[in-house]
């Protein structure tokens, strides 16, 4: 796996791939809908976004915003084969070279496990910017591992 920065033309590929890694976890098409403007990325927004790669394809990015991991989607045909751990290394490892020393995230649900493999912690909850009445759970991780 490579990562790289994303550039603006990466814009389409990176909302496909998170709209996509969403319907992962069995959403019907109504929630992936409602949820569609939220995962989508515009080319400007592509500074805050790092691409993993395997044999030229992209398979999973993250964007982190100062102490804020924005996002962390793995494309469905990865899933289970570690990008995902290596793409939140990765993020931790930005972060910490930028001095920060915890981050913090909205999760989807289905992500909690996984997080918490990290020493993640539920903090809170936030209110879903798509689903009304829906609430995330709000986490938070430290730089270091």
């Amino acid at each position: 796996m490579e990562l790289r920065a994303a550039c603006p033309d990466d814009a389409s590929v990176v909302s496909d791939l998170a709209l996509r890694s969403k319907g992962h976890w069995g959403y019907d098409e109504a929630f992936l809908e409602a949820c569609r403007a939220d995962l989508t990325w515009q080319p400007a927004q592509m500074d805050t976004i790092t691409l993993a790669e395997s044999e030229g394809e992209v398979v999973g990015f993250f964007s982190l915003v100062g102490s804020e991991l924005d996002a962390l989607f793995v494309t469905p045909e990865a899933i289970g084969q570690g990008f995902g751990a290596s793409l939140l290394k990765a993020a931790l490892s930005q972060a910490r070279a930028q001095g920060i020393e915890a981050i913090e995230f909205d999760a989807d649900p289905q992500a909690v496990p996984f997080y918490a493999r990290f020493r993640a912690v539920v903090v809170g909850e936030s209110p879903s910017t798509s689903i009304a009445g829906r609430s995330l759970p709000r986490m938070r991780i430290a730089t270091t591992l």
